[in-house]
């Protein structure tokens, strides 16, 4: 057990704080928890509004900066016999003067071994206005990224449009984007951040399939980092097989039945067995369009037996195609293709 120097009274080892010597209501009474008066400095961007805390640039209303700036500064004007838990702030600032503010703070803090206490107390702070680095490289139209979008065939189909759409919309990655423009050739996007870019970028990948090139063009040395600083190209060159296309799989005619975010989904011609390959398989060569494999003409099934398949064409001319395991699911009323691979027919449905 401890006496109090102050009040006088006895109290446990957990309620004493041995470097004055008092108990803990005392401690708060006569002696304070702040070593020195606190006036915190908050740096807030005049053009975005976001605040810089901790080197970061966020966005967030000005009680949430106050009270996470004085949670990283805390040890400059608390006592060392208290350890700080957490602090709210209690109300609106109060303007004393052109860029100082007041507000009203409880703060949660730990004295002694074992007791928890919540302190009322106010704190000053000195509004600095500054433009953040963002708004700066927005303003100079300077960017560490530059993203180009094209297309292999220099047209992208409604997929492609769909998702660039819902990435770009992505608050993440909309707060980060620079600059964007669509022109003749594709889309062109300057960005602020390498990690937001990089996100970007690996999402219109994983959803398109997108083949990637980067180049770096540097502009200026950094001593300090031993690195050299400048712009990052990335250009994202997308597919232009899609849903229907003919083709060819290592050396065998297949259709293309669906383009998937994972893989492009292919069927034989030879048996219909279907399969998926990845993206690579078509940026490698593997799986590519051929002038040997065509549509060669667009008939409507009239009829079918157990052997044979009867078609009729748009100007009149009737087909008897041989049946077999290929072509499932015939009815009558269905469009199919005659498709012509060197000299070989093969019948397939295909909806145009």
């Amino acid at each position: 057990m401890r006496f109090c120097v102050k009040c006088g009274r006895e109290i446990s080892i957990d309620e004493y704080v041995n470097e004055y010597g008092l108990c803990i209501d005392c401690f708060i009474k006569y002696r304070g928890i702040f070593k020195t008066k606190p006036i915190l400095e908050l740096v807030n961007c005049s053009k975005c509004g976001r605040w810089r805390i901790d080197g970061d640039w966020i966005e967030t209303s000005f009680n949430e900066a106050v009270r996470r700036v004085f949670l990283n500064n805390w040890v400059k004007y608390i006592d060392r016999a208290v350890y700080v838990l957490d602090v709210v702030v209690d109300n609106q600032p109060v303007k004393i003067r052109r860029n100082r503010y007041r507000v009203d703070i409880s703060i949660s803090v730990l004295i002694g071994r074992i007791s928890n206490r919540v302190v009322d107390s106010s704190l000053e702070c000195v509004l600095v206005r500054k433009t953040c680095p963002k708004c700066l490289a927005i303003s100079g139209k300077k960017h560490s990224v530059y993203v180009q979008i094209r297309s292999e065939n220099g047209v992208f189909d409604s997929n492609v449009k769909t998702i660039l759409e819902k990435i770009l919309n992505e608050p993440v990655v909309l707060n980060d984007i620079i600059e964007f423009v669509e022109n003749r050739y594709g889309f062109d996007i300057k960005f602020y951040s390498m990690n937001i870019a990089r996100k970007f970028v690996n999402d219109f990948v994983k959803n398109t399939g997108a083949k990637i090139i980067e180049s770096f063009e540097p502009v200026k040395y950094d001593s300090r980092s031993g690195r050299w600083k400048g712009v990052l190209t990335i250009s994202l060159r997308t597919p232009s097989i899609k849903k229907g296309d003919l083709a060819e799989y290592k050396g065998e005619p297949v259709i293309v039945r669906d383009i998937e975010p994972y893989g492009i989904v292919i069927e034989y011609l030879k048996n219909g067995y279907q399969i998926t390959v990845d993206y690579n398989s078509y940026w490698n060569g593997l799986l590519k369009k051929t002038s040997e494999l065509y549509y060669y003409k667009k008939y409507t099934v009239i009829g079918f037996d157990k052997t044979s398949i009867y078609l009729i064409s748009d100007d009149g001319e009737f087909r008897e195609f041989t049946r077999n395991n290929i072509v499932r699911d015939i009815n009558n009323g269905d469009t199919v293709y005659i498709v012509m691979y060197k000299n070989r027919e093969y019948l397939v449905k295909k909806e145009l």
